[in-house]
């Protein structure tokens, strides 16, 4: 199922072993759920926040005991940070997963489903093995984070993205000026691989313009509220 352009198809309703190595693959092009007897993926990870969406479920002690950590997005928001009545900083919120739930079963990542991960020191290799893993059907999935005035939408990649790609309304995470992740749509030059995700900004009504990306910060906070900690990502 290897195929030899570097894409992953399906002719069989079992299949042995798959192994997605990142950089190695450029599409997860499965057209059905498929079980998968040792599923295996390989991915560097640094501190900054990264996203991450597979078609396959992880579970999160298995991240854990290799030193990452995981987070899923709570939401949007915009504020005016200088009372001037108009909309200038946008965060995104993300809550830690930790590994287990409070009956001591373990915690697992859903398959097509937006999540970010960082490693907790440095920048290592991330080796998930799977054994009779249910292998999802490639679906490049739509998650909506609407605000009032604007429209947030995430969009998972099982297919390389290239530059041409993108437009002013797509953003990607990069590592900031602070060294912390931002969502940017600046310097779109490089492809986006397979196992991430984007998003898409728009207005909410066709007479107002989009976010002023002039007027964004730039500065990611920690915070812990409820007990939950949570990390803002700002748009630059």
């Amino acid at each position: 199922c290897d195929n030899a352009d570097g894409t992953y198809g399906v002719y069989y309703a079992v299949i042995d072993k798959v192994n997605f190595v990142d950089g190695q693959f450029t599409e997860h092009n499965y057209s059905r759920n498929m079980t998968v007897g040792t599923l295996t993926y390989e991915r560097n990870f640094s501190t900054v926040w990264t996203p991450f969406y597979v078609p396959f479920e992880v579970p999160v002690s298995q991240l854990a005991d290799q030193g990452f950590e995981v987070a899923y997005i709570n939401g949007v928001r915009r504020d005016d940070k200088d009372f001037d009545g108009e909309l200038d900083e946008f965060a995104m919120e993300v809550i830690y997963i930790h590994g287990g739930k409070a009956d001591g079963s373990a915690k697992t990542l859903k398959a097509n489903y937006p999540y970010f991960i960082r490693s907790k020191e440095g920048t290592k290799k991330m080796e998930i093995t799977l054994y009779d893993e249910v292998l999802y059907a490639a679906e490049e999935r739509e998650f909506d984070c609407t605000t009032f005035t604007e429209k947030f939408v995430i969009t998972g990649v099982v297919k390389e993205r290239k530059p041409g790609d993108f437009n002013e309304n797509n953003y990607l995470v990069a590592r900031g000026d602070d060294g912390n992740a931002n969502w940017s749509n600046k310097n779109l030059t490089g492809s986006l691989r397979p196992f991430r995700f984007y998003m898409t900004v728009t207005s909410r009504e066709d007479n107002s313009p989009i976010i002023s990306i002039a007027s964004i910060i730039s500065i990611v906070s920690i915070i812990s509220i409820i007990a939950l900690s949570r990390a803002n990502f700002p748009l630059s």
